[in-house]
């Protein structure tokens, strides 16, 4: 067979073509030697084989390919191929599951006992199955945040106290927060376990608090915006209509007039 740079191999002859190598020998495919390999019969190949600290020439003839033992995994199901090894009581055909691993050591297990072996006496049958989870909505507050349908700029109302972790919600209800029963304000932020963070109109608090969705009712949808950020301190949030940044309002007509101001300004 042809040989790739990077394969390892097995020597098949001792002393092959004058190399102090023994047969059985591993080695390594550093580069292929031979000038024009593409018009050559793969036998007579030579290549560059790299054998810990030495490296020899060495025609196809006399290599071939290591056997690749399979890469076992804590959790396979593997397959004993001879009889009692090591004492163990296994017999041929017998499936057992691999729960831990160590180098030159595998221990596995059957129904009743532990018994520890090595590769050589089992063969892989099945790799352990890892399923991936995905998150699904576990709890009622996710399932109706999911179906009142928020989006940021939202106008809602706050209709009702609700306990803290009620349903799922991810928050306690604070003192505070009762100021918003039956107020209005605009949703802010969203989370699934935390919650809405809505502003209360005419309210200050001395932070932002979230409300289970249990407690809100939709009474308009907002506006579309985009927010982009400006500074540090300060977020834009671009309408069709306007842009406000803070407590300022730039109409469009306004903006579009800036821009003209600026062109004129790069064009001096």
């Amino acid at each position: 067979m042809r040989f790739e740079v990077g394969q390892e191999v097995v020597i098949t002859k001792t002393n092959a073509h004058y190399a102090k190598v023994r047969k059985g020998t591993k080695a390594t495919i550093v580069s292929i030697y031979s000038s024009n390999p593409d018009e050559m019969i793969d036998e007579d190949i030579i290549y560059w084989i790299e054998i810990k600290s030495n490296s020899w020439y060495m025609p196809g003839r006399y290599l071939e390919l290591q056997e690749q033992k399979p890469a076992y995994a804590v959790g396979d199901i593997v397959e004993i191929t001879v009889n009692r090894p090591y004492g163990a009581k296994l017999e041929i055909g017998e499936k057992v599951e691999i729960i831990s691993i160590a180098p030159g050591l595998i221990r596995v297990k059957t129904p009743t006992n532990i018994w520890a072996v090595n590769e050589s006496v089992i063969k892989p049958t099945r790799k352990k199955v890892t399923t991936k989870i995905e998150k699904t909505m576990t709890t009622i507050h996710e399932q109706i945040l999911a179906e009142l349908k928020l989006e940021v700029g939202d106008v809602v109302k706050i209709t009702h106290k609700v306990p803290g972790k009620n349903l799922g919600w991810g928050n306690s209800w604070e003192p505070e927060m009762d100021n918003a029963i039956g107020k209005q304000g605009s949703v802010q932020k969203l989370g699934d376990e935390e919650g809405v963070i809505v502003k209360i109109e005419g309210i200050e608090m001395e932070m932002d608090y979230y409300y289970p969705a249990q407690s809100i009712k939709v009474i308009s949808k907002g506006p579309k915006f985009k927010e982009m950020k400006i500074s540090k301190d300060y977020t834009a949030k671009v309408y069709a209509d306007r842009i406000e940044v803070g407590c300022q309002t730039i109409t469009m007509a306004n903006f579009e007039k800036l821009q003209k101001i600026v062109k004129e300004v790069k064009a001096n």
